[in-house]
């Protein structure tokens, strides 16, 4: 059984997708940080560009 990796090596070579998001001003915090409940979006915008790239549609 392949032993899983220390996530803490992890590059991006590790991860076959690569998708570029940008966020917006209101996105972040007073201090620069990006507020929690964005990272939702981005993950569920960038699952569902591959999917419209990748997955065939039945219309």
């Amino acid at each position: 059984m392949p032993s899983t990796p220390d996530p803490r090596e992890l590059t991006l070579a590790d991860f076959p997708v690569h998708r570029p998001v940008t966020t917006r001003w209101s996105d972040n915090d007073m201090y620069g940080h990006l507020n929690n409940a964005v990272y939702y979006e981005l993950f569920d915008s960038a699952i569902n560009g591959w999917q419209a790239e990748h997955v065939a549609v039945d219309r």
